[in-house]
């Protein structure tokens, strides 16, 4: 697992029960992808997502692409992690 990956999981990201989602029929394998994500982000486990869960992960992900910590992200940076 690539560091940027862990640090998206979080710590405690196996202990996190998956809550029952509705059918996602047509997705194939991503399917379960899906839930896996949903599951880290709702946070509050009440089977939804809030706009502050959906604005957290996003938080995480842009702090991790701005590696020098300036509040922006620059091209360099944005392809230095695409290409981690």
């Amino acid at each position: 697992m690539q560091p940027a990956q862990r640090a998206i999981m979080g710590p405690g990201i196996m202990g996190i029960p998956i809550p029952p989602m509705p059918n996602l029929g047509g997705m194939g394998p991503r399917a379960h992808l899906m839930k896996v994500m949903f599951a880290m982000a709702d946070t509050n486990n009440d089977g939804g997502l809030s706009f502050e869960e959906v604005m957290a992960v996003h938080k995480r992900i842009f702090d991790m692409i701005d590696t020098n910590k300036d509040g922006k992200v620059t091209l360099e940076e944005m392809q230095t992690f695409m290409q981690e």
